[in-house]
């Protein structure tokens, strides 16, 4: 079997292990504000069904840096997985969501910087 299509069978697996209970829809949280929008993939990933509204925003922020990085449901599977195989296992006390939201909100705004500087220059 090649890599590409043990990769699109694991994506499928994922796929079906959270279409039934995951949605795309926001979740009104208590104080009457909408949690942000979820990936049923990027959940799945970090193995959180029921994030709580701080998880919740890190799995939007990640989804939102690998969407733009990839170009389909496999490839975002694969952005996830080669962010976590860079990074490396996290430092005791710290979760695998912690380190790939920091790693993810520092090169956004590395990201950011960089476009600021190179609009300084023109």
């Amino acid at each position: 079997m090649e890599v590409s299509d043990a990769l699109a069978q694991a994506t499928t697996k994922i796929r079906a292990k959270v279409d039934s209970t995951a949605t795309l829809t926001p979740a009104t949280l208590t104080d009457g504000t909408n949690m942000p929008t979820i990936d049923p993939i990027v959940s799945s990933f970090f193995d959180i069904s029921a994030p709580n509204e701080k998880q919740a925003q890190k799995l939007s922020d990640i989804f939102e840096y690998a969407k733009g990085q990839a170009e389909s449901d496999m490839d975002l599977v694969n952005v996830l997985r080669d962010i976590r195989y860079r990074l490396g296992s996290p430092s005791l006390g710290q979760s695998l969501l912690d380190k790939i939201h920091t790693y993810v909100r520092l090169r956004l705004e590395a990201r950011k910087l960089d476009t600021q500087a190179k609009a300084m220059e023109a």
